[in-house]
């Protein structure tokens, strides 16, 4: 949302995130969310020599820890929600989010701190950190900036940003308190706290109102996160449900959303051990009771994963018993097509297919859409084509 913004100003800018890495008009996938040491400086270095002027980054708690970005000074950082879906890599969930807390805590004099104080957890770290904090709120409105008028029946989100005392900026100018009416156009509840995080980097960064606004309501979402693929007769959406948050804000934005059926075809994470796999499966199963929906597609795509991601056959099993224990049907296939078709042949009009999984899935979106004009002889072909020709992930 960030880069979008900068995007609507004409900045010269860069991104380095987990979908993709990008310097001015070149781009490339990621391999990590936040590179290895020595490739991000090489990416800076470069990002330099094309006289870049602004990048927005994803700093990941693992990142933090094994300081990758040791000595790297940022202008504005941020810090919106906590939730324990990376436990594992730190030793409990206070080194976890200590390693995130980290970011703000050595953020240096004259940068910025935004943070979410609607999580409890993270209004300690206002007296923590040298930068000067802003703050906001839905739930709490005694930050910076309070968010009224919320308005999620169309399933994307409206609201007003209400600047409640000035902001200073990174170039010693001042934003004075004002209001700015913002309609998203992607869904969910989550979406306003990424939507205010980024409004208030550009606000710092000096970008005009008209632009923010602009760039804000231009983005049209990240590929594999909540990404609509096809939004007519029914509806196509790609998500990766890589942990209990990511399956939530899925959901709950799906939630809002006017639809007959809902349809899952997931191409099961390997490589992870039976124990995620498990948490996957039960927090799936958990908005399945609530949605009423009793059946899943699941594939262990053999043909579309290297060696050392395919799932075992204890990944596998800890999934499937989940399933069996609360009596969710499993159309299984080992081939990710073979689920993709089902999957596609199940959808009716005012329905939702939900493709999700990991790099296993990567090529779901474009295989999904070829299968939608193959079978639906009136589906929008130009619209298709559209998505098809603007992705990154799994062409090629």
């Amino acid at each position: 949302m960030t880069d979008e913004i900068f995007k609507a100003y004409n900045l010269k800018i860069g991104l380095i995130g987990t979908i993709i890495t990008k310097i001015d008009h070149e781009v490339e996938t990621s391999v990590l969310t936040t590179p290895e040491s020595y490739d991000l400086q090489k990416y800076f270095s470069k990002m330099a020599d094309e006289e870049i002027s602004h990048v927005s980054m994803e700093v990941s708690s693992s990142a933090l820890e094994l300081k990758r970005v040791h000595r790297t000074d940022f202008d504005v950082v941020a810090f919106t929600n906590i939730s324990p879906e990376h436990i594992k890599l730190h030793e409990s969930f206070e080194a976890y989010f200590d390693a995130k807390a980290s970011l703000i805590r050595n953020a240096s004099v004259g940068s910025f701190a935004i943070l979410n104080i609607d999580e409890p957890l993270l209004n300690p770290l206002i007296h923590q950190t040298e930068a000067q904090v802003v703050t906001f709120g839905i739930e709490n409105d005694s930050g910076t900036v309070k968010i009224t008028d919320l308005d999620l029946s169309s399933g994307k989100p409206s609201f007003i940003i209400n600047i409640m005392c000035p902001i200073n900026t990174l170039d010693g100018m001042q934003i004075s308190p004002d209001k700015l009416k913002i309609q998203l156009s992607v869904p969910g509840y989550h979406s306003i706290n990424n939507a205010t995080t980024a409004i208030l980097t550009a606000l710092i960064n000096n970008i005009p109102l008209e632009y923010v606004k602009r760039g804000i309501e231009n983005f049209k979402g990240v590929e594999r996160r909540f990404q609509i693929l096809y939004d007519q007769e029914f509806k196509v959406i790609d998500d990766l449900l890589l942990n209990k948050n990511n399956i939530d804000s899925c959901m709950e934005a799906i939630g809002y959303l006017k639809y007959e059926n809902m349809h899952l075809v997931h191409a099961i994470r390997g490589s992870n051990g039976p124990e995620l796999s498990k948490e996957i499966a039960e927090s799936i199963v958990g908005w399945f009771n609530k949605m009423d929906i009793g059946n899943i597609i699941l594939t262990t795509s053999r043909s579309h994963v290297m060696k050392k991601d395919r799932v075992t056959e204890e990944e596998l099993n800890a999934f499937l018993e989940v399933m069996q224990k609360n009596k969710i049907n499993v159309a299984f296939f080992e081939e990710l097509d073979d689920a993709l078709q089902l999957g596609v042949e199940r959808l009716n009009p005012d329905d939702i297919l939900l493709i999700s999984g990991a790099h296993s899935m990567d090529t779901g979106a474009k295989k999904t859409l070829d299968l939608l004009k193959q079978m639906y002889p009136n589906v929008d072909h130009e619209a298709i084509d559209s998505v098809v020709g603007s992705k990154i992930i799994g062409i090629g």
